[in-house]
């Protein structure tokens, strides 16, 4: 059973189904990295300070590379994103997911009152695509909130 907390297990269960073989290896090549990022985001959280994880914006690819190969949809960073949908959602992780949609009696994190029928990310994918499938960046969200944040992401502590 995969605990749904930690970050590099569910990366290799969200991983391991990826086609072509390449895209796969490309993926568990980064896992290092995702748990690094994981780890600094667990940091940040408890500060209320996921405002200053900057430096993890458009990586790996970067920010220049990450906007030309969005057009291309070729780059690693469009497959870190394709890992969440495909791969968490509709795929091996999505046990995972369940149990984190759930972990909140199954109420919306950010309105409290909604019936949780998504995850939300707090840092949004399409900026921190490192921490599409990290359990600790996904909150359990109604429809609405979720899709009313879109892909914003708090300033600073404020939010």
């Amino acid at each position: 059973m995969v605990k749904p907390t930690d970050a590099g297990t569910v990366y290799d269960v969200c991983t391991a189904t990826a086609r072509p073989s390449a895209v796969r290896t490309a993926l568990q090549g980064l896992k290092e990295t995702v748990v690094k990022a994981a780890a600094a985001y667990e940091v940040a959280a408890a500060q209320q300070a996921q405002h200053t994880l900057n430096h993890l914006k458009h990586q790996p690819d970067g920010e220049s590379a990450a906007k030309a190969a969005k057009a291309a949809k070729g780059s690693i960073n469009e497959e870190l994103k394709k890992t969440y949908v495909n791969r968490m959602v509709g795929g091996a992780g999505r046990t995972v997911y369940d149990k984190l949609r759930g972990s909140c009696y199954g109420l919306c994190a950010l309105c409290g009152h909604g019936a949780a029928d998504t995850l939300d990310h707090q840092l949004p994918k399409d900026s921190f695509p490192l921490l599409s499938v990290v359990p600790v960046n996904l909150v359990p969200a109604c429809f609405r909130c979720n899709h009313q944040k879109k892909e914003r992401a708090g300033a600073d502590a404020r939010g």
